[in-house]
C-alpha cells in the first residue's frame, strides 16, 4: 500500500481544483454551443478526450471536439466548407493533415481540436479509427468508477515521461491508461501488477480478446474493437521502463511520483535538437525522434550503453547517450577472414591493397587511422535535414 499522504500529494498535482473543473467544463460547453448554432443539423459536435471522460489532468490545455457526420457524403461536402465556415466562428483556424483533415483553433485559453468523423453504430463500420472515438468515450464513462485513480495513473506516467502514444514518445495513451484503471480499479493495483511482470505485458482483461499471438511488448485488447491493440504504441524499451519504474515505486513509495531524471553519470553526451519548422507536436516531435534514432546509430562505435529522448515542445528536444568511451583509439581495427581460408584472405588483401593489414591469432586485421575519434565531432558531421544539433560531452 502506498502511504495516504503520498497519494494525496500526487492528487493535488494531478486532479483539477473545483474552480478549474468548472472553468474547463464551461469552456467545453461554450465551444459545443457555438458549433451547434453554426453547423447544419447533419453535423453533431461531440465532446471527446479526457474532458468528456472526466479524467483530465490539472492544467489541461486541450479540448477535443468530434464533428459527427451522418453520412460519408455529408462528411465530404463539409470538409470543403469547413475552412471558411470555421473562420466565421473562431478568430484563427489551422488546417492540419492527419488520416483525415482536421482543424485547430483557440478559445478562452484552450487549444481546441475539431476532428471530423462518421456516425457509426458498430466499430466495424468505421472508415477511420477516429470514427470509433464516441464509442471509446461511452465505454470509459460506463465502466470507470473512480476517475481519480485514472488521473493518478496518468500523472505517474507523465512524471516518468511515458504518457502519450505519439510516435515520438512510444508511451501509454490516455485511453489505455483508463482501460488499465478499469481492469485493476485502483492506481496502486496497476503499479503492483506492472511490478510483478516481465515483458511482454498482457493484463487479464474482463472483455473479449481477439489479438491472438503477437510479438509486441504490450498487448491490451480494445474492448470496443477487440482486434485492436490499445497499447500498440508502447516500445519494448518503454515496456521495460514501465516495469522498472513500478518496481521502484513499490520499493520506495515516497519517491513513486518523482519526475524521472536520466542518470547523468559520466561519461555521457548531451544533445539538443531543434526543428527548423513547426507543424504539430506530433509531426515535429516524430521528426526530432527520428533524428535522435539516427544519431544513436552514428554513436554505436562509442558503445551506447543507454540512451534517452525527450521532446519538450516548441520545436525542441533533448537526448542523452551513456557511452562506453568518449574517445576512440587512434587506429580502428576491422576484422578480416582467417588466414586458413586462403581464397577469402586473398580477396580481403586485394580489396584493401595499399592499406595496412596485420595477422593476429590466425586472422587478418585491417588497420585504419580514424578521422573522427570524439562523439560530438561524429555528430557534427551528420547532415540532418530540417534539424539543428548541438552536442556536449561530459567526462
Amino acid at each position: 500500500m502506498l502511504p495516504r499522504d503520498v497519494l494525496e500529494a500526487a492528487c493535488q498535482q494531478a486532479c483539477p481544483s473545483r474552480q478549474e473543473e468548472e472553468r474547463v467544463k464551461q469552456a467545453a460547453e461554450n465551444v459545443l454551443s457555438i458549433l451547434t448554432r453554426k453547423l447544419p443539423q447533419s453535423v453533431t459536435p461531440f465532446l471527446g478526450g479526457s474532458i468528456a471522460k472526466g479524467t483530465w489532468l490539472r492544467g489541461v490545455k486541450d479540448i477535443d471536439v468530434f464533428l459527427i457526420h451522418e453520412t460519408p457524403e455529408v462528411l465530404s461536402s463539409m470538409q470543403k466548407a469547413y475552412p471558411s465556415l470555421l473562420k466565421e466562428v473562431f478568430k484563427d483556424i489551422r488546417i492540419l493533415k492527419g488520416s483525415r483533415q482536421y482543424y485547430q483553433t483557440s478559445y478562452a485559453g484552450f487549444t481546441v481540436e475539431l476532428v471530423p468523423i462518421l456516425h457509426i453504430t458498430h466499430p466495424r463500420e468505421a472508415v477511420n479509427t477516429t470514427d470509433v472515438s464516441p464509442l471509446h468515450v461511452a465505454f470509459v464513462k460506463q465502466h470507470l468508477k473512480q476517475p481519480r485513480e485514472a488521473r493518478l495513473f496518468k500523472y505517474w506516467l507523465k512524471q516518468k515521461n511515458l504518457y502519450g502514444a505519439e510516435t515520438y514518445r512510444h508511451g501509454v495513451s490516455g485511453y489505455a491508461a483508463e482501460l488499465l484503471t478499469i481492469i485493476f480499479t485502483r492506481f496502486e493495483e496497476v503499479i503492483r501488477w506492472l511490478a510483478e511482470q516481465e515483458a511482454p505485458l498482457k493484463p487479464p482483461v474482463p472483455w473479449e480478446d481477439e489479438l491472438g499471438e503477437r510479438e509486441e511488448p504490450f498487448l491490451l485488447p480494445d474492448p470496443v474493437m477487440p482486434w485492436r491493440n490499445a497499447t500498440a504504441a508502447v516500445s519494448w524499451e518503454n515496456a521495460e521502463r514501465l516495469i522498472r519504474f513500478a518496481r521502484e515505486c513499490m520499493k520506495k513509495p515516497g519517491d513513486c511520483f518523482s519526475a524521472y531524471e536520466w542518470p547523468h553519470k559520466p561519461p555521457y553526451v548531451e544533445v539538443r535538437l531543434t526543428a527548423r519548422e513547426y507543424v504539430t507536436d506530433d509531426i515535429t516531435g516524430a521528426r526530432l525522434e527520428k533524428a535522435y534514432r539516427r544519431l544513436r546509430r552514428v554513436l554505436e562505435p562509442f558503445t551506447v550503453l543507454d540512451a534517452f529522448f525527450s521532446y519538450e515542445g516548441d520545436r525542441k528536444a533533448k537526448a542523452w547517450f551513456k557511452l562506453g568511451t568518449l574517445k576512440l583509439p587512434r587506429v580502428e581495427e576491422r576484422l578480416g577472414p582467417p588466414v586458413t581460408l586462403r581464397d577469402a584472405a586473398e580477396r580481403f588483401r586485394r580489396m584493401h591493397a595499399g592499406e595496412e593489414i596485420v595477422e593476429r591469432n590466425g586472422r587478418l586485421i585491417l588497420l585504419r587511422e580514424r578521422e573522427v575519434r570524439e562523439p560530438c565531432e561524429a555528430l557534427r558531421r551528420v547532415k540532418m535535414r530540417g534539424v539543428d544539433v548541438e552536442c556536449k560531452s561530459i567526462s
